[in-house]
């Protein structure tokens, strides 16, 4: 590990994703080295979801080689999508499932050597990822993949949050680690048999009703007046 790198997070719930390859199983050695208690694996056996946490918090089904897990407060939820899960042949099938799941959590899914993982919209939780030995590896925290792949601190970053009263948006999405990168809440990542990792839009905002003009003029009307600051 370079000077200056992540620690790993021995204390407390963490999960990473792997991909569906050899490589992800020389990941999910070094994370059983630094605390991983828990793995769920691909369809293929090879390791998909190491980590800790708690009973409960992480929830999983499956239907054949598709499987599905939901890290967060779902508790039966998830359960009771066993038969619709049926229907899941892709990962680009997860938009459907993920309609129907209430609460605030991660959606994870593994088909056909393929891995898709989302967190909110809110970022109340997300995803983050960097390459290990040239493959992706993602996580639901910023400094479980900054300390496998030993990313140096990000001095921009780190300087950006001493920045009072707060960090301007989105400056204070950005990760604290170089080589580490944040998923944006309205899309999802992706990672394939190769080592790739994309992301890609999962929510499209709804179609303006008003032109932008139209709208502004709008809000105005509607807002409060504002006293100007005495001179």
């Amino acid at each position: 590990m370079t000077a200056g790198a992540a620690q790993f997070p021995y204390d407390g719930m963490w999960f990473a994703v792997l991909p569906d390859t050899d490589a992800g199983g020389t990941a999910a050695r070094l994370l059983r080295g630094c605390g991983a208690l828990e793995e769920i694996p691909h369809a293929s056996g090879r390791p998909w979801l190491p980590g800790r946490w708690a009973p409960g918090e992480m929830t999983f089904v499956h239907a054949g080689a598709v499987r599905v897990a939901a890290a967060g407060p779902t508790g039966t939820a998830l359960d009771s999508l066993v038969a619709p899960l049926t229907g899941l042949r892709t990962i680009d099938d997860l938009d459907r499932l993920a309609a129907r799941l209430p609460g605030t959590h991660h959606l994870l899914c593994s088909a056909a050597g393929r891995v898709r993982a989302q967190g909110t919209l809110a970022h109340t939780r997300r995803v983050f990822h960097c390459r290990v030995a040239g493959w992706a590896v993602a996580a639901d925290r910023a400094d479980v993949p900054a300390a496998v792949c030993g990313a140096p601190v990000d001095e921009g970053s780190l300087a950006l949050r001493l920045l009072p009263p707060s960090v301007p948006h989105p400056l204070g999405d950005l990760p604290l680690w170089q080589g580490v990168h944040a998923v944006p809440g309205d899309h999802c990542l992706l990672l394939d048999a190769h080592g790739g990792a994309t992301t890609a839009r999962r929510r499209q905002p709804p179609p303006a009703k008003l032109p932008l003009d139209e709208a502004a003029d709008a809000v105005c009307a509607s807002s409060p007046p504002v006293a100007r600051p005495a001179c």
